[in-house]
Parts: structure tokens; C-alpha cells; sequence
């Protein structure tokens, strides 16, 4: 599967997902470009998901027939440390996710 971890994502979490086309936003020259220009570009160039930590996109954007999914990544900070706890759900969610799909994965603290 092509992932694209946004530019909010720490790169290292790549190395977490093995098996897996891994590229970031700022290696893609993406860095800059808002939700919208994003999906579209990593659309274009044929990327499945887009791994992110802004929860707003799933207001902003409307990716239904779209050819993407998105994977959010919520969690009480923005630290590697954090988010490398969460890469087993987020495995079991790559697993299953659809294009024009939006998954949140919460951390265990974040959970009710």
C-alpha cells in the first residue's frame, strides 16, 4: 500500500510501517500545501492512504469517491514516543480501510 504521512507526523513513524510505500509530505514537496491540495496531489500520484494527526480534516474535506483514505491519529500530544504506541491499531486499520474512507485511531488516553 502507498502511504503519505502528513507533514504533522514525525518521518520516523515510516520506519513503523513496513510492508508498506512509505512517503512524507515534505519529501514529496508537499509540505505547504493545505488538506485540500493534499489529498488531491497524493490522489494524483496514486497514494491509497494519508496518515495524519489534524483532526479538522474530516470537516474540511469531503473525500467520499475519492481514491484515498485517511487515517487520523489522535492523541493527547504530538510526540514520536506517542504515536509509536498506536502503530499496532494503526496497522489493523491499514488493513481495512477504503478509499473515500476517514478512520480515527485514538490513543489510550484519549479513549472514554
Amino acid at each position: 500500500m502507498k502511504i503519505l504521512l502528513d507533514h504533522n507526523l514525525d518521518w520516523r513513524l515510516s520506519d513503523r510501517l513496513s510492508g508498506h510505500e512509505v512517503s512524507t509530505a515534505l519529501e514529496m514537496g508537499w509540505d505547504t500545501l493545505k488538506n485540500g491540495a493534499l489529498l488531491t496531489e497524493a490522489e494524483k500520484f496514486g497514494f491509497s492512504v494519508l496518515i495524519t494527526s489534524d483532526k479538522g480534516i474530516k470537516d474540511q474535506q469531503t473525500i467520499k469517491g475519492g481514491s484515498i483514505g485517511v487515517l487520523i491519529i489522535r492523541a493527547p500530544n504530538n510526540r514520536l514516543e506517542t504515536h509509536l504506541t498506536m502503530i499496532p491499531e494503526v496497522i489493523q486499520v491499514l488493513a481495512v480501510i477504503q478509499p473515500g474512507q476517514i478512520v480515527e485511531v485514538f490513543h489510550a488516553e484519549m479513549k472514554a
